[in-house]
């Protein structure tokens, strides 16, 4: 599917890991049950929060990214998770 960015831990199931995953079109997927169906979940929150934790970054999307068609963001975005985990 694309670059495995994170493996998150679940807090409700102990042994379940869910895997964090930027597809080839910029959007950075969870495999859990709560994103495939409200395309967020505390998986995503906690991997946002670590890595604005690393480099005080902040990510604000005003639309779903699911139907983003601006190539600048999906670089910036990509750009970001390369220089965050030194690429």
């Amino acid at each position: 599917m694309g670059d495995l960015l994170a493996t998150i831990q679940s807090h409700s199931n102990p042994g379940v890991s869910h895997k964090i995953t930027l597809g080839k079109d910029g959007v950075i997927y969870c495999d859990c049950w709560a994103w495939k169906r409200n395309r967020k979940c505390k998986h995503l929150d906690e991997y946002y929060e670590s890595i604005s934790k690393v480099d005080q970054v902040t990510i604000e999307m005003d639309e779903d990214p699911m139907l983003s068609s601006d190539p600048s963001l999906e670089n910036a975005v990509s750009d970001a998770i390369r220089d965050l985990k030194g690429n």
